[in-house]
């Protein structure tokens, strides 16, 4: 047990020199300064702020595109809600109604009914720039029919004549 109490005094034996006691402690707290001098920056005072620069002259707003209006070619015309003909219909327009064009997409366009709030799509095929004639679309003409002949009256068809059949034996 002695043995191994000498060797553990021989090993701290430095420590008890005043010289070596002064170099361990100093050495860790001149590192710890030179580290906190160097992480700190050196204070500096700002740089005025150069001022902004002067807003630029307003230009007049740009005009909207002017509205183009078609009507209706169509007795009825579904406004959908999206450019398929699967999609659920938003209203019915009927013949010469007006409308705005909003888009276009395809055969497709995007219309605002006149007075609604609601955009939707229809068949581009279906609108004009101009409103449809006034009136209905003309009927096939019905020929005369003279009241005083009575419409003829049809014969019976005589029977079909019995099948005679033939037995090979």
């Amino acid at each position: 047990m002695l043995r191994i109490l000498s060797r553990f005094a021989v090993a701290f034996e430095p420590l008890r020199r005043p010289a070596v006691r002064t170099r361990l402690i100093l050495l860790p707290v001149l590192v710890a300064a030179l580290l906190v001098s160097c992480a700190a920056p050196p204070k500096q005072e700002p740089a005025p702020a150069p001022a902004p620069p002067p807003p630029p002259p307003k230009a007049a707003a740009p005009a909207p595109p002017p509205e183009v209006v078609l009507y209706v070619t169509s007795a009825r015309l579904n406004l959908r809600g999206c450019p398929l003909t699967k999609c659920e219909v938003l209203r019915v327009l009927t013949r010469n109604e007006k409308v705005a064009l909003v888009g276009e997409e395809g055969a497709w366009a995007r219309v605002r009914p006149m007075g609604g709030e609601t955009d939707g799509w229809v068949m581009s095929r279906f609108l004009s720039k101009n409103p449809a004639a006034a009136g209905l679309r003309p009927r096939k003409p019905v020929p005369p029919s003279a009241p005083s002949a009575p419409p003829p009256q049809q014969q019976p068809a005589p029977p079909p004549a019995p099948i005679e059949e033939e037995f090979v034996r």
